[in-house]
């Protein structure tokens, strides 16, 4: 277990230094990329004038393709290697997969990371020691530079480390090919081009008067994030039947050593203690491999739908603009499509949810009986109550994104006319009007976190109260709670908590 959970804590630490790389590759702006600045304006509430209409309708895809290959690092995405003897991360053998899914190819940066630290601590501590020895005496000398410090008792590998006091760019990846707006915009355009032409033929054949724009965009979004959104099916789907699993493998485990307290259970034992670590294994990396192919299907989805808003704005004639205000566009870029992105992440528990629900349901039945549909029932009872919450949430937040408007016009106005603004002393008007409509703002969202906190309480104590209603109702019927039902009972509920809460917020 100890192993494990090594294993575990190291998959997260990857998973986060995946995801600072693609940040850190997706905010790169290069020389007339405009591509590359769609993404770095998501929270701004400016108006997008940077780059004139014609640019967007008129860059073709040799120019995107350009473009796409200007913006990299010194260090290549490694997945986008394909062929390359001894780091194909790519391909489809045993080897590949293992190296993809334990991402082998961050240990370079993470042991450059432990340099870096081990570097700037040892550093430090030299320093500290040189300021005590002056305090103690004075007439020692000034605390002598950086460079003047010796470093024999340092690793070989810091040495070369001297100076630098954390990672930069250059000793990131750069964002994978896939996943980079210069690439992704022409490709978007042309799968929703193809298939809004052949939805219109089809609409002209059955005469129908119009077609459904929605349709045409989830089906080029499909299209888009499928390559990468489908294997993290296929991940959850390992990761569902490893959680179910474990408990199983633990009650056969406490069986037999309740069977047999007084004999060595070595022979018969083992098989299930070394199913155990292998499903935690599988558990761990199906997990976190969910996880990254998961929020990657978010980030290709999010740059889409940013280049398609940012062409789509800039090509708009002012009666396409009417009724359009900048506080709307905003919301767009940094709500709408934010929240896209964030149910990527969550999305598969709409099918892996009641996939859980009822394989543990079952687990329960049989190993400890009938009795054990209390906690289930009661488990199920919470998901309304979460997902009732989560709507009394989302109509706060709907309120507040409209005074969230409000005060993104008034800012908008106020430098738009800035001049005016100073000549006429409006400064103080306006700044009344914006700690109005920001404490409104700050009300709205102080209710919305009070809901959320709710959320997160039932989220807790749902299994703790579905535990004690299913042994009460058990015992109560005459039966005898041993430990090995007990704890198996115990990491079946628990299992089935986390799907039941994050479906209700999901749907919700």
């Amino acid at each position: 277990y100890v192993f494990v959970g090594l294993i575990s804590s190291r998959q997260g630490i990857t998973f986060c230094f995946k995801s600072i790389v693609h940040l850190n590759g997706l905010t790169k702006i290069e020389p007339n990329n405009h591509n590359a600045i769609m993404t770095t304006t998501t929270n701004s509430h400016d108006t997008p004038t940077s780059t004139p209409p014609s640019s967007f309708a008129t860059t073709s895809n040799a120019a995107a393709t350009e473009n796409a290959t200007a913006v990299t690092s010194s260090l290549p995405w490694p997945e986008d290697k394909e062929g390359t003897s001894g780091s194909d991360y790519s391909g489809t053998s045993p080897p590949a997969i293992l190296r993809r899914w334990s991402y082998s190819y961050m240990n370079g940066i993470l042991k450059k990371g432990a340099s870096i630290h081990r570097h700037t601590k040892r550093r430090r501590t030299l320093i500290e020691e040189r300021e005590r020895q002056l305090r103690q005496n004075p007439a020692a000398g000034d605390v002598p530079a950086d460079d003047d410090f010796d470093l024999d008792e340092i690793d070989e590998d810091d040495e070369s480390l001297e100076g630098q006091q954390q990672l930069t760019h250059a000793d990131l990846f750069a964002t994978p090919i896939c996943m980079r707006a210069a690439s992704l915009q022409p490709k978007f355009n042309s799968i929703y081009n193809a298939k809004k032409t052949a939805e219109e033929a089809q609409a002209t054949k059955k005469k129908k008067k119009r077609i459904n724009p929605n349709k045409t965009l989830t089906s080029t979004l499909w299209t888009i994030a499928s390559p990468t959104f489908v294997p993290a099916g296929f991940c959850q789907l390992i990761t569902v039947v490893a959680q179910v699993s474990i408990p199983l493998f633990v009650w056969r485990l406490l069986r037999i050593l309740e069977e047999n307290p007084a004999q060595s259970v070595f022979v018969a034992a083992i098989p299930y203690v070394i199913s155990i670590f292998i499903m935690d294994i599988l558990n761990a990396y199906g997990t976190h491999r969910q996880k990254y192919l998961a929020l990657r299907s978010g980030v290709t989805l999010r740059v889409s739908l940013l280049s398609a808003i940012y062409e789509r704005v800039l090509q708009l004639t002012p009666e396409g603009r009417a009724g359009l205000t900048t506080g709307s566009i905003a919301n767009l870029f940094a709500i709408d499509v934010q929240k896209l992105y964030e149910v990527t992440a969550e999305g598969h528990l709409l099918w892996s949810a009641p996939l859980s629900m009822i394989l543990v349901a079952i687990a329960l039945v049989v190993v400890v009986g009938p009795s054990m549909a209390v906690g289930i029932v009661s488990l199920i009872f919470f998901a309304p109550v979460v997902q009732r919450i989560t709507n009394k949430m989302m109509e706060i937040r709907k309120q507040r994104v409209k005074v969230t408007d409000k005060r993104v016009e008034i800012v908008n106005a106020m430098l738009q006319g800035i001049k005016v603004t100073k000549l006429n002393n409006y400064e103080a008007k306006y700044i009344e009007r914006m700690n109005e409509i920001r404490r409104e703002e700050l009300a709205l969202l102080r209710k919305e976190l009070y809901v959320w906190s709710t959320v997160m309480a039932v989220q807790f104590i749902s299994p703790v109260l579905a535990s004690a209603g299913a042994f009460a109702a058990y015992v109560l019927s005459g039966n005898l709670l041993t430990t090995s039902d007990a704890f198996t009972a115990l990491l079946l509920f628990n299992a089935l908590r986390f799907p039941i809460n994050y479906a209700s917020r999901l749907v919700g």
